[in-house]
């Protein structure tokens, strides 16, 4: 939580037009968090500002055509997800160092296969170096089984589904791994199998802790709504000390006006007095 506290904070003390590193790397962080969380609206809105931040120090923009498309890909915006993973791809080939971009490529097959976009993840497939099955990468071997998966070749993405399990490092991934097996097994009419795979699925889903995210979720938002707030309430303060003050002035004006009418009234009435007796 302390990260996460320096980073929205870092967010809302960078001054308006701030083309530093460190904004591009603040955006990514908040992207990242958000998106985590399952705040793809401002996953998305972090994710532009990530683009923007980067065009402006001229660094490399994968990173944030990536982290936009998998946002929008969230979204159900399919059209915005794949122009942003396209821009992803031609900034990797035009970059020419393949090899730097291997994390990347593993990420756009999934995407592009999640798209149904089946060249593009052939085209992905064909720049990755490693066989996953042999450097062992949990996110690039769910890629390569959502990309077969997309070509319903089912034998070889339960390969790369069990390869996950039976690692057993990484939760997250092996809880969509054996999802994805319980699926193919139960599409194919092999109970045993699909049981098998149904209870490691309910394992891992009790592993994960849903409930700590969304507490992380309503830190996020209430963390950064509070440095806003803060502003506003201090922009709301200073309003009301201004309408104080200018209230005061009106009424001791007011009081002043009232004492000379009040003055010139008595001795308006004491001069009648005195014409009267004389």
């Amino acid at each position: 939580l302390l990260c996460l506290e320096v980073v929205v904070f870092a967010i809302c003390i960078i001054p308006d037009g701030c083309d530093t590193i460190m904004l591009r790397n603040t955006y990514s962080n908040l992207q990242y968090l958000f998106y985590m969380v399952q705040d793809y609206p401002n996953a998305t809105e972090m994710g532009i500002k990530e683009l923007e931040s980067c065009r402006k120090t001229r660094t490399d923009a994968v990173l944030p055509f990536m982290h936009i498309g998998a946002s929008y890909l969230a979204l159900d915006s399919l059209k915005q997800a794949e122009s942003a993973l396209d821009s992803a791809y031609v900034h990797i080939i035009k970059s020419g160092d393949i090899p730097k971009h291997q994390e990347s490529l593993f990420f756009l097959l999934y995407d592009y296969s999640d798209l149904g976009s089946t060249k593009k993840a052939k085209d992905c497939s064909a720049l990755i170096i490693n066989n996953p099955l042999e450097v062992f990468s949990a996110p690039s071997c769910m890629a390569f089984a959502k990309y077969f998966e997309s070509m319903e070749k089912y034998d070889s993405a339960a390969i790369y589904c069990k390869r996950v399990i039976d690692d057993g490092t990484e939760t997250d991934y092996m809880y969509e791994a054996a999802k994805h097996l319980f699926k193919i097994y139960k599409e194919a009419g092999d109970k045993v199998k699909a049981s098998e795979y149904a209870e490691i699925y309910m394992k891992m889903s009790s592993e994960i802790d849903f409930g700590k995210r969304q507490k992380l979720a309503a830190t996020v938002n209430n963390q950064y709504k509070y440095h806003l707030d803060q502003k506003k309430e201090q922009e709301l303060k200073d309003e009301k000390e201004r309408y104080k003050t200018t209230l005061i002035v009106v009424c001791l004006a007011a009081l002043l006006l009232v004492s000379l009418g009040f003055i010139y009234y008595i001795w308006k009435r004491n001069r009648h007095l005195k014409e009267v007796t004389t």
